[in-house]
């Protein structure tokens, strides 16, 4: 009696531990579920496979410490480890993510095929103990995890769009004032070209223009400094050899600046022959006046320089005689010479 109260038990424990067994695998089948993302996939898009499972393994414990960054294990996962066709696809990204016994496997791929991609079996724990390293080869793991993937279609592009020809070529579109534009381009292109072609063939003369219009400018600037300096001499209070003195200096600066030669050390007698020489004697009537007036002013200059004390500045009449400037002189002085620099100006402008 005991014997068959014994067996009865036995068999009722193998049943029960069947039962819990059997339970136990219908769970797990029942949380494996796949998705593509996105639903429809074109060929030369990318998708992601989502496969999601549970399993009491743990297959982050069998892969290598430096290819798990916390809860995320890269795969070196290829068409060729789990497509039927590797040629109908690519894999770019193989991604196994996990909380707590819940797992996802993600696989990122770009179709190149329209219809089924069909997969096969593999066997995904030798794929996360290769952890990248290998492509997926058995390494000397016991338990083998398969996996297998249901098919995923690829839609057709044309067949959603309804379009089964290649359309006609369109004409280029013009946007409006485009024509305009560029004909004004043109016309300025053309315009830039004829100006660089005229420059180019008159090149010597504007070369010698343009050094013209520098010399001309900067013998105004000699002028006009000379006028400048030859005026602010009767606002200083100095005396008349002082006086005599600067007005020399002005003058041989001009005349040195102005006939590019040097006048510091030529004599009062011999300014207009200096002249007359660095002109060819080419000098009209008019200008020959000039310079027998610069003569004069240089000679009355150099009589109040070195005449002072001499027995001539003591003949009579003082006021013709005497080494100094009579009353107003100094005035008249000076607008001779602002006459004389603008004769020598325009008789030597027009001589060239």
């Amino acid at each position: 009696m005991n014997m068959k109260r014994a067996a009865v038990f036995f068999i009722l424990s193998v049943f029960s531990l069947f039962s819990a067994v059997s339970q136990s695998a219908n769970s797990d089948l029942d949380s494996i579920s796949q998705v593509m993302v996105p639903r429809d996939v074109f060929i030369g898009d990318s998708g992601q496979i989502q496969y999601s499972f549970r399993s009491p393994v743990d297959l982050f414990a069998i892969a290598p410490e430096s290819k798990k960054d916390a809860d995320v294990l890269e795969l070196n996962l290829t068409a060729d480890d789990f497509v039927t066709d590797p040629e109908s696809c690519t894999v770019t990204r193989a991604v196994l993510t996990r909380n707590g016994v819940n797992y996802n496997l993600c696989i990122t791929i770009i179709p190149w095929k329209v219809g089924g991609i069909e997969f096969k079996t593999f066997d995904l724990a030798s794929f996360c103990s290769a952890a990248g390293e290998s492509s997926g080869k058995n390494t000397g793991v016991q338990a083998a995890f398969p996996i297998t993937l249901s098919s995923v279609t690829i839609a057709s592009l044309s067949e959603k769009l309804q379009v089964f020809s290649m359309k006609e070529p369109l004409s280029p579109v013009s946007l409006p004032g485009t024509n305009y534009a560029v004909w004004g381009a043109g016309v300025l292109i053309l315009l830039i070209l004829i100006g660089i072609c005229f420059v180019l063939a008159r090149l010597s003369s504007i070369i010698e223009f343009v050094s013209n219009l520098k010399e001309r400018f900067g013998m105004y600037r000699n002028l006009c400094f000379a006028k400048k300096s030859l005026k602010s001499l009767l606002r200083k209070k100095i005396d008349d050899c002082e006086f005599a003195k600067r007005c020399q200096n002005i003058f041989r600066t001009y005349l040195e600046k102005r006939f590019c030669s040097s006048f510091a050390s030529v004599p009062a007698a011999r300014i207009v022959s200096r002249i007359s020489s660095l002109t060819g004697n080419s000098l009209s009537g008019k200008e020959s006046e000039t310079l027998e007036k610069l003569s004069a002013l240089f000679l009355r200059t150099d009589y109040i320089r070195y005449a002072a004390g001499s027995i001539d500045s003591m003949l009579l009449p003082a006021e013709e005689h005497k080494a100094e400037f009579i009353d107003g002189e100094k005035k008249s002085l000076i607008e001779m010479s602002l006459n004389i620099l603008d004769g020598l100006e325009c008789g030597t402008t027009e001589g060239k």
